[in-house]
């Protein structure tokens, strides 16, 4: 079995780990493995690229290697398993349930939200997928058909929330009294995006 890793690493502190990889390197001895460097250069997105060819040239996807993702930036490719999904949806909850947690921070909100955008606009992520995207929306439209997630969800109950009534209530009427979504958008914090939808009534439909 075959594992292919771009070995850059700017921080010496921090490193990925292969958990399954290390298991077997202990399991059978560092001498049951051969290392050799297949391709060398000193440009990080180059080797970011190169790394996804070479796992798709050489099949050192698990289960028949030892990679776990597609290879590159983040964790394209990575399908957890039953027991590592209870567990991370276990450990989001907590998270969430506990004010003091960082999940709950607006500095937070705003990485993920920033993350979840470079995600979207990268054309070669996994989110922009037809699957992926099918199966999002197919989740989504699953998850709303149950009231008491709906009510979890909706309005300032939302994890997600960054507006309240009374900042939506005035954003109504801004928009009455004549200034543009952009200016708007500006004062409340929130993209004009999602301005146009608030005034439209497609959220928070129940405040005018």
């Amino acid at each position: 079995m075959n594992h292919i890793r771009a070995a850059y690493n700017p921080n010496p502190k921090r490193h990925s780990r292969n958990n399954r990889l290390e298991n077997s390197i202990r399991k059978h001895g560092p001498e049951a493995f051969d290392f050799k460097v297949v391709f060398s250069t000193n440009n990080r997105k180059e080797a970011l690229k190169k790394e996804q060819e070479l796992i798709k040239i050489y099949g050192t996807r698990s289960p028949i290697g030892y990679n776990s993702t597609d290879g590159g930036e983040g964790n394209f490719g990575w399908v957890p398993s039953d027991i590592v999904r209870k567990k991370m949806s276990k450990a989001i909850k907590k998270a969430r349930q506990n004010p003091n947690s960082a999940h709950n921070s607006p500095e937070y909100h705003k990485k993920m939200s920033k993350a979840t955008k470079k995600a979207w606009q990268n054309p070669n992520s996994a989110h922009n997928t037809p699957e992926c995207r099918k199966k999002m929306s197919d989740a989504q439209k699953k998850a709303w058909q149950d009231p008491k997630y709906r009510e979890r969800m909706t309005g300032e109950n939302s994890p997600m929330c960054k507006l309240l009534e009374e900042d939506v209530i005035e954003i109504h009427k801004l928009d009455a009294a004549g200034h543009t979504r952009r200016e708007i958008a500006t004062r409340s914090d929130v993209s004009q995006r999602q301005i146009g939808r608030i005034i439209r009534h497609e959220e928070w439909a129940w405040l005018k």
